[in-house]
């Protein structure tokens, strides 16, 4: 109760802010408590940037607090004609949480450099994960399933790149299962060092469990831009973006996982077509989608307020 008084008395402050700056487009991030969005001047027309999902990915609302969330949001929602999601499950659960009909609900993936660079590798020994170091992101469930598989796959390492609260946790964690000698934890890393983490490495993993909405998790199509494959968790919107050969494991699953490790890094036809599936998967969802900067721009061109001919800023913007 006490957190929803917080959120209450922050929307009220960001209303005030609003009404005295008086805008006419405001960008609400997925950030914002949805929930409380009638708290805002109704004056100005919203777009919704949608960061995560609203309830647990592929899955509906469950419980009672999540449902009197969303009957909320469907009302909060209402006025929110536009919006410009991460990914295509943000925005089928926009689109179904809105109670009239939608202006614009684009899909934007950021672009992102093609690099492809091939260690020409036939199998995976160094494993690498990208991101928050938390329990719900599963980086300690990849640890369990890293130890599981060492015994097959000789001279296999682990990178765990980021931080986060879990990060004791997972130290603690490598030492108790006596890995940590092929364990690395970098903490983390600037843009230039990701990048090389990434072409330093066979295989990243991305095993999300399904109590974190994920919205999109980039690091998939970071990876692929390096001609490196994921094995990505049920719970990754990003899988969508990738073929019939994309490495999937259950969340949270710890012998699947394992199971779904210890397949590609001794099967070589597997990682091959992994591998093949990544770099293709990548080049089209770079033709086919937009990023942010432009599905902000499609909203704003059709908002009516702003009106129907050109608009010298919006298109200076665009191009810049």
């Amino acid at each position: 109760m006490r957190y929803f008084l917080e959120e209450f008395l922050y929307a009220q402050r960001v209303g005030r802010i609003i009404k005295n700056f008086q805008p006419a487009v405001i960008i609400i991030s997925s950030d914002f408590p949805t929930y409380y969005l009638d708290l805002l001047p109704s004056r100005p027309l919203k777009i919704i940037s949608l960061h995560n999902t609203f309830w647990r990915p592929y899955g509906q609302p469950t419980g009672t607090k999540q449902i009197a969330l969303n009957l909320i949001r469907k009302i909060s929602l209402r006025k929110s004609y536009f919006a410009v999601s991460v990914s295509r499950e943000c925005k089928r659960q926009f689109d179904k949480l809105r109670s009239n009909s939608v202006k614009l609900s684009a899909v934007q993936i950021p672009r992102l450099e093609e690099r492809f660079i091939d260690g020409g590798q036939s199998t995976p020994r160094r494993l690498l994960y990208v991101g928050r170091v938390e329990l719900n992101k599963g980086v300690t469930d990849l640890i369990e399933a890293f130890n599981l598989i060492m015994s097959s796959a000789p001279g296999i390492t682990l990178k765990i790149v980021g931080n986060g609260t879990a990060l004791d946790t997972c130290r603690d964690l490598t030492a108790r299962l006596g890995v940590d000698g092929s364990v690395e934890f970098t903490g983390r890393l600037d843009a230039d060092g990701v990048g090389k983490a990434y072409a330093e490495s066979d295989l990243c993993v991305c095993p999300t469990r399904w109590s974190f909405n994920e919205g999109l998790a980039t690091v998939p199509l970071e990876a692929a831009s390096y001609g490196v494959p994921t094995l990505m968790s049920e719970a990754v919107p990003a899988k969508e973006q990738f073929g019939s050969d994309a490495l999937l494991c259950e969340p949270g699953d710890i012998e699947d996982l394992a199971q779904k490790l210890a397949e590609v890094v001794t099967d070589s036809e597997t990682y091959r077509r992994a591998r093949c599936d990544a770099r293709e998967s990548f080049s089209r969802t770079m033709r086919e989608v937009s990023d942010w900067k432009t599905g902000i721009y499609a909203c704003l061109r059709q908002m009516p307020d702003l009106g129907s001919g050109p608009i010298d800023w919006l298109d200076a913007a665009a191009s810049a």
